[in-house]
């Protein structure tokens, strides 16, 4: 990235932070140095000099085959060897604040990210920064659904796929909950040491509990 940029200060407008399952922690995403050029549809390399130069030194893999039997070169289609070969028309909802989790975990691992990074294929997006929601999302009363929603795989891990996420109840709180529960988020994601987070998450838990008519113990 460093490189492509002092070549040309333009190629910085598409090369985007990129995360992946592994990154997302449960509140906050811990950003790796991972980069990845987003030549989306319809893209003019040829004002990105310096990353179409880079791009060229695999023209032959990037170039679309032209059956399937070719045995160099991505899928067939209708796309040019620079571009990215599937359109990706959310993609500007990578571009705000929203909420990121990883496709398998133990636990909720949901956190936002405000840093505008894109996503790959082993995360899933929510393209809001409702704190509330991320409060909800990280409780124990979503762990307890999921365990009803989700299949399970070896390990005790739950498929956190949006089909199975989206099956997730939001209950509607009072204006004062709402409240109380950002505030505690805000707390959290302020980075309070780990035995204050245990205890943020046990009033956020209990809060939640509540919310749903449920045992508030943990």
């Amino acid at each position: 990235r460093a490189e492509l940029i002092a070549a040309d200060p333009k190629s910085a407008e598409i090369i985007k932070p990129l995360v992946v399952g592994r990154d997302i922690a449960r509140w906050r995403v811990n950003y790796q140095d991972r980069w990845l050029i987003f030549t989306r549809r319809g893209v003019r390399i040829d004002d990105y000099p310096a990353i179409k130069a880079h791009l060229a030194r695999w023209k032959a893999d990037l170039t679309p085959k032209r059956t399937r039997h070719d045995k160099r070169g991505r899928k067939p289609g209708n796309y040019q060897w620079y571009e990215i070969q599937d359109t990706v028309e959310y993609y500007a909802q990578f571009d705000m604040p929203k909420i990121v989790f990883p496709d398998i975990a133990k636990e909720p691992r949901f956190a936002i990210d405000t840093s505008r990074s894109f996503t790959g294929d082993t995360t899933a997006l929510i393209p809001t920064e409702d704190l509330y929601l991320l409060g909800v999302l990280n409780s124990q009363v979503a762990l307890h659904l999921m365990d009803q929603i989700s299949p399970t795989i070896r390990g005790g891990f739950y498929r956190y796929k949006p089909q199975y996420v989206r099956q997730i109840p939001i209950a509607r709180p009072s204006p004062s909950d709402r409240t109380a529960i950002e505030g505690l988020v805000e707390k959290i994601l302020a980075q309070p040491q780990g035995a204050e987070i245990s205890e943020l998450e046990a009033e956020i838990d209990a809060r939640v509990a509540r919310l749903y008519g449920l045992p508030s113990g943990r």
